[in-house]
């Protein structure tokens, strides 16, 4: 009977870890058609100089690298994995990973303005 328990636990776990990266690649998708449609919209209206498109490629790996150099591990890791400090880690490294991804998808997707 233990031995169920553990491998039906083991194959929840499974089913989460797909989920979860199912539920990160259709959000990454998301994330990077609203930057396609920002930066169409950027480019029709209010086109930006090749310095500032320069710029904003440059800078645009600001917000991934800091959530990947920011992020924090086994110094705050518990058991449970559920503590609040475990918890702001996670979302604070999720939200500068899409803010990332989103620049970076404005940034490569700009056309410098033709004046």
């Amino acid at each position: 009977m233990t031995s169920e328990i553990l491998k039906n636990e083991q194959v929840d776990k499974v089913k989460l870890i797909k989920i979860a990266y199912i539920k990160s690649f259709i959000g990454s998708v998301v994330v990077v058609l609203i930057g396609l449609i920002t930066s169409t919209i950027i480019n029709c209206y209010f086109p930006f100089t090749p310095i500032t498109i320069n710029l904003l490629q440059a800078f645009s790996i600001v917000p991934g690298s800091a959530a990947l150099f920011g992020a924090q591990g086994w110094n705050i890791q518990t058991w449970c994995g559920t503590t609040p400090a475990e918890m702001l880690n996670q979302k604070i490294f999720r939200f500068l990973s899409i803010i990332g991804l989103f620049f970076a998808v404005v940034a490569f997707s700009s056309s410098p303005s033709s004046s």
